[in-house]
């Protein structure tokens, strides 16, 4: 396979693990099935990765003007439309209120960042 679907795969698993721990971990957001978590990191995923950089690039503005602090309003956004969407399709993912959807929102950001940063070339520069 191609180095392009294995990035792929590699970003899918992250967003299901992030989803998965953010289920995990916080009693306001509940899966009732292993595939309702499946299927919500799924969409997590899918929009992160289309949607995401769009609405990163708009508010680009506001995120340079409250120092970054927007950025959790934007995967806050993004989380709960993700598990708006996996509803949607027939997953069973329940978030009990935004302060849930924002807790579970840090969880992902962490997760996917860290995610990104195992993955991130590391550069040596050679003097001479």
């Amino acid at each position: 396979m191609s180095m392009v679907v294995w990035r792929l795969i590699y970003w899918l698993a992250i967003n299901v693990v992030a989803m998965w721990a953010a289920v995990m971990v916080l009693p306001g957001i509940r899966a009732f099935h292993i595939m309702d978590v499946l299927w919500a990191g799924v969409m997590l995923a899918i929009v992160n990765g289309t949607l995401g950089p769009i609405v990163r690039l708009l508010t680009c503005p506001l995120r340079l003007l409250t120092m970054g602090l927007f950025s959790l309003v934007v995967n806050w956004l993004l989380f709960l439309f993700a598990a708006w969407l996996s509803r949607k399709i027939g997953a069973s993912i329940v978030i009990d209120n935004v302060w849930w959807a924002l807790a579970g929102a840090v969880i992902v950001s962490v997760i996917v960042g860290v995610g990104g940063a195992l993955t991130r070339p590391v550069y040596r520069y050679d003097k001479g």
